[in-house]
């Protein structure tokens, strides 16, 4: 923040980000200054990373759960002409209601903990090949190893799953709206799998209540 530059991209960035709501985006409520220096206020988020969540999320219809909240959020923020520019597994966190939230918007590239580019680097495109990458991970939770090709777990959903796991450009999905096509398309025949959305929604409420207790008692 002693840069010349940094405070007024962060203002700029996070003002931005505020314009754009959306029930699976984590909301932004306001951009102030405190002590001189820029601040963000935020929904605090209370839930379990995508970074952590067990391999039900295979289960056909827990993956298309996910995936199709995720792109919903997606969608909203390319919807405003923004990019969120640095997606990856911590940027997705499901609540113990069964809400998935999408963070990190706003933030610039030297202040995001995992952003792996400049932002020169970055567009539309970008996005949607980093949800992609998150997305399969989520398909094939263990081992999380790029070599490894992610599990096919539903005929139904497997051109979905072939699209974005596809190296050829051509192949993979040009946009978001694409994507949700394709989710929208299978919605009325996507498995519910209700009893491993369950077991997921617990162990997030078990980690919840585990991380509340630990601030209360800190």
């Amino acid at each position: 923040m002693e840069s010349a530059i940094h405070p007024d991209e962060f203002r700029q960035r996070f003002r931005q980000a505020a314009t754009v709501k959306h029930p699976n985006l984590a909301d932004i409520f306001e951009v102030l200054d405190i002590a001189g220096r820029p601040a963000v206020l935020q929904e605090w988020l209370n839930g379990l990373p995508s970074s952590d969540w067990p391999a039900v999320t295979a289960a056909p219809g827990v993956w298309y759960r996910l995936v199709h909240q995720a792109a919903l959020a997606l969608r909203a923020i390319h919807q405003a002409r923004l990019v969120h520019g640095h997606l990856n597994a911590g940027s997705f966190l499901l609540t113990p209601d069964g809400a998935l939230k999408l963070s990190g918007l706003g933030e610039p590239e030297w202040l995001a903990l995992h952003a792996l580019r400049q932002q020169k680097d970055v567009d539309f495109r970008t996005d949607v090949w980093d949800f992609s990458a998150t997305a399969l991970s989520w398909a094939n939770p263990a081992p999380r190893k790029k070599s490894v090709r992610p599990r096919i777990t539903d005929d139904l959903l497997q051109p979905i799953h072939h699209r974005l796991a596809a190296v050829s450009p051509d192949e993979r999905y040009p946009d978001v709206a694409a994507l949700l096509e394709d989710l929208e398309r299978f919605k009325s025949k996507a498995p519910s799998n209700d009893e491993a959305w369950q077991r997921l929604l617990k162990l997030v409420r078990e980690h919840s209540s585990k991380a509340t207790e630990r601030r209360q008692s800190a």
